[in-house]
């Protein structure tokens, strides 16, 4: 705590790190080459976790320069080099790329992930198979939850999300419960991923339940525990500002960063600003770091400035710099639109790259092109247009990311 790291990177220091990590090996991750280059890629969880000399490995690999898209804080903090060459060099990763991601690399063995790819399940229910389910499940886990009644009897309950997440223990008792039977609209397969029963119970047998049932949506029974709820229903903020809560907030926020929020000055001076979606997903600290950031002063850039930017300040603190001197350089600066500052700097490279390669213009009848602001799903169903493939092919170098004006 006392030492000059803290002091220049409190956002990196967590309990888990004082738990886990000691000064020396916080240093030399710190002071390495690789935290200057890929400062995206360094956590709280990196550093309590990894090595730096196990993230030296990871990022000189051969594997990291042809699929970095699939190496994130995640992998760097819980794989090893030679479980994710083995993933990545295994015939399931050739044969089904969609299903790896950083979390898989992250989490799975490559035995578990071949048990799961060569079983019949897979081949009965696709569209039940996901990277998560991969990163999080067990073959046996799986094959009890399918060949259950209750998957028979309710199978647009059943996601990937309920097979990566859920015991069939967890959803037999929900399934069965009768709060199940008087409130069906309130379950979803969100539900049974991240509810146990005893907390539904508390939650729909409440008077605030009574007395709010427009606030109560899957959403809250799925992510918010019955005392957060409380106090932020029984709170004055809640009485003084009914329009800020939804259910959203509930399921996401609680009523220590709700009332930061609405008693700072920035709430005061920008109310246009605050929706119930910055409430829910933002913290004070980090919006407040957002507002004061010289781009809003420049009139080209003032108008981005949107609640879904300020619920986004996190990520946006990282982004921007980053995003508006690529805008500049690529003289698009003045077609600006939120959802180009939504996708990564990498994305939008490649994406840019891409354009410009095949000859199509960056900005048409004075907008930005259309493709900066279609989903990735979007413009790889649609126009076959593939992001993650583009940023392999297109990769963003350490000069292009450190350019003068990209770091804070």
């Amino acid at each position: 705590i006392n030492s000059s790291e803290f002091k220049e990177h409190p956002e990196l220091f967590t309990s888990q790190v004082l738990a886990h990590a000691n000064l020396e090996e916080i240093q030399e991750i710190i002071n390495s080459s690789e935290f200057k280059e890929h400062p995206e890629l360094f956590t709280s969880q990196v550093l309590a976790h990894a090595s730096l000399e196990e993230i030296q490995e990871i990022i000189n690999s051969s594997e990291f320069k042809e699929h970095p898209g699939l190496f994130t804080s995640q992998v760097l903090a819980h794989a090893s080099l030679k479980k994710i060459q083995e993933i990545i060099n295994s015939s399931e990763f050739k044969e089904h790329p969609e299903l790896f991601t950083s979390e898989v690399l992250a989490h799975a063995s490559l035995e578990e992930i071949q048990e799961i790819i060569n079983s019949s399940e897979i081949k009965e229910h696709p569209e039940l198979f996901t990277s998560q389910v991969l990163a999080r499940a067990s073959l046996e886990e799986i094959q009890e939850i399918i060949n259950s009644s209750e998957f028979k009897e309710h199978p647009g309950l059943f996601t990937s999300q309920v097979l990566a997440r859920a015991s069939l223990k967890k959803i037999q008792e929900i399934i069965n419960s009768s709060e199940f039977e008087e409130h069906p609209e309130l379950f979803t397969s969100t539900v049974l991923a991240h509810a146990s029963l005893e907390e539904i119970q508390e939650i729909v047998n409440s008077s605030e339940y009574k007395e709010h049932p427009e606030l109560f949506t899957s959403q809250v029974l799925a992510h918010a525990s019955f005392e957060k709820i409380q106090e932020i229903i029984n709170s004055s903020e809640f009485k003084e500002h009914p329009e800020l809560f939804t259910s959203e907030v509930l399921a996401h926020a609680s009523l220590e960063e709700i009332q930061e929020i609405i008693n700072s000055s920035e709430y005061k001076e920008h109310p246009e600003l605050f929706t119930s979606t910055v409430l829910a997903h933002a913290r004070l600290k980090e919006i407040q770091s957002l507002l004061e950031l010289p781009y809003w002063e420049n009139p080209k850039y003032k108008a981005l400035l949107t609640p879904v930017i300020v619920s986004l300040s996190k990520s946006m603190l990282k982004k921007l710099p980053v995003l508006f001197q690529l805008a500049e350089d690529y003289e698009v600066s003045d077609h600006l639109n939120t959802s180009f500052l939504r996708k990564s700097p990498s994305q939008n490279y490649a994406l840019i790259n891409y354009l410009v390669n095949n000859k199509m213009n960056l900005v048409v009848n004075g907008k930005l092109n259309m493709f900066f602001s279609l989903p990735t799903g979007t413009l790889k169903k649609k126009y076959n247009i593939d992001i993650n493939q583009l940023m392999r092919e297109y990769p963003m170098t350490v000069e292009e990311k450190e350019k003068e004006g990209r770091k804070l």
